[in-house]
């Protein structure tokens, strides 16, 4: 794990080595494609979730690609 933080009660955890972020044991963003649209997650480092303007929101320091991915609560894929 490369973090972990509690945000409104539930906890969100930055899972390196397989490429995903969960809150409370769901995958919020992930490596997976979602019909080859978005952008997906590829040895994230670090997160910050937004709980004032797009509460939900998670952004994700994507380091093998070198960018931050903002995904979107509920969103099945990411952008950056």
């Amino acid at each position: 794990m490369w973090g972990v933080q509690v945000v409104n009660n539930s906890i969100y955890a930055c899972d390196r080595d397989n490429s995903i972020v969960w809150n409370n044991g769901t995958a919020v963003a992930t490596n997976q494609w979602s019909n080859n649209a978005g952008f997906p997650l590829k040895l994230p480092q670090g997160f910050a979730v937004d709980t004032s303007i797009a509460v939900g929101t998670v952004y994700v320091t994507n380091s093998d690609r070198h960018t931050v991915v903002k995904w979107p609560a509920g969103a099945v894929s990411g952008t950056t």
